[in-house]
């Protein structure tokens, strides 16, 4: 089933984008093509990969040579279709994202500008959570949507299970193309519930503790928590990839994990970048 892309953003974060959008340029800065593949953290076979799906658009480049260029949105778009495709989303689902989210026409509900907006609202500190239901739907929460969905007022689908995506982490991603440090989330239901810990007598157990802690980190890029008997047990969390100078990083990185998933990316011979997925008992 065909994916249909839906906004959920409130009408004072959508004003708000606009002000920043007019003072800052934003939508200028992230539909402006600029970066080559070696760029992103993409591969030259997920682009090969992508490109054949129809995934890609046009090809900007002059006569189809030289360098491939994206843009902010385009690297991000593409991250969120890599992030889909490991949790077994097909091209036939995830094709018709590339028409609501990137070129979509005036008849089309949402149209291109949307995403301008989501990617827009990360870079001003604002969570938004995509939610993918197994249904084709795909959605696009503001924190206060999100919490609204999550307590069931929305009732937007029969599906209980969905992929939770962060798109602040993707959008982080590009920033660090523009050798810009990331962008720290303020605005979410998880800072909210931070904040209204520290206002209430209640007093979290050790293992509630370090799941806290982890939401905390800005360097996961996911967080996956097992319980055991009714009781926390285990929790996996992917961090970030590390950029690698050398090859004696990589011993020693690989040297310091226990529990770990690794996932090592080449180019021109040498391993550039490294991700893993920790193990940590709870």
């Amino acid at each position: 089933m065909a994916m249909k892309a839906i906004p959920f953003i409130a009408e004072v974060n959508s004003i708000g984008f606009l002000n920043i959008d007019e003072k800052y340029g934003i939508t200028k800065l992230i539909n402006q093509k600029r970066f080559r593949v070696s760029d992103t953290s993409m591969t030259y076979r997920q682009i090969t990969y992508l490109d054949k799906d129809g995934l890609l658009g046009v090809d900007a480049r002059a006569n189809g040579k030289g360098w491939r260029l994206f843009s902010i949105k385009e690297t991000v778009f593409l991250s969120l279709v890599v992030e889909l495709k490991k949790y077994g989303f097909t091209q036939e689902q995830i094709k018709p994202l590339r028409h609501t989210l990137i070129i979509a026409g005036k008849d089309e509900v949402p149209n291109k500008f949307v995403f301008d907006e989501l990617i827009g609202l990360c870079m001003s500190g604002m969570e938004i959570n995509v939610v993918a239901y197994s249904d084709g739907q795909i959605l696009f929460f503001d924190p206060i949507f999100y919490s609204l969905n999550r307590e069931g007022i929305l009732n937007i689908s029969d599906n209980t299970s969905f992929v939770l995506i962060r798109l602040n982490d993707l959008v982080n991603k590009a920033m660090e193309m523009l050798k810009k440090k990331p962008i720290e989330t303020t605005t979410s239901p998880t800072a909210a519930y931070l904040e209204n810990a520290k206002n209430t007598k209640s007093v979290l157990s050790e293992k509630e503790q370090k799941v806290v802690e982890a939401l905390r980190n800005q360097e996961y890029l996911s967080i996956e928590v097992r319980k055991k008997n009714g009781d926390l047990d285990v929790m996996k969390v992917e961090q970030l990839e590390q950029y690698l100078d050398n090859q004696s990083q990589v011993i020693s990185l690989i040297q310091q994990k226990q529990y770990s998933d690794i996932r090592l990316v080449k180019r021109d011979g040498k391993v550039v970048h490294l991700a893993s997925k920790d193990t940590i008992k709870l």
